[in-house]
């Protein structure tokens, strides 16, 4: 049994949470950017959510199977959807940022389950 798919699924999963409680914890301000919610303010490698996301993507690219990556995909591009569909909801952030957001993310979520329900 492979141990280190199953703790990179967990990383990624613990990444998307992370970053969902920051998108709406910045939803709250007064000034959102989607840069500051995915990456933060500080550099890339001084961040600890993008050095999860890394090690994640690393982990499950190596050990899981195709069909499991295209699901996390397909799970992250859902909760981003959703995301992106709120703060168009509730005027957060530029709306044409979260215009193209969302689209880029109903494209994601419509390759990924073609990927993961009929290939």
């Amino acid at each position: 049994m492979n141990w280190w798919k199953y703790i990179g699924i967990f990383l990624f999963v613990l990444w998307l949470l992370l970053t969902t409680n920051k998108f709406i914890n910045l939803g709250k301000q007064g000034h959102f950017s989607y840069k500051r919610a995915f990456f933060g303010q500080i550099e890339w490698y001084k961040n600890f959510r993008n050095w999860l996301l890394i090690i994640a993507l690393a982990l499950v690219e190596i050990n899981a199977s195709l069909n499991t990556i295209f699901l996390l995909f397909l799970l992250s591009s859902i909760v981003f959807l959703v995301l992106c569909i709120r703060n168009l909801k509730f005027r957060i952030g530029i709306p044409s940022s979260s215009v193209w957001l969302s689209g880029l993310n109903l494209l994601l979520v419509i390759l990924s389950s073609v990927f993961v329900f009929f290939l």
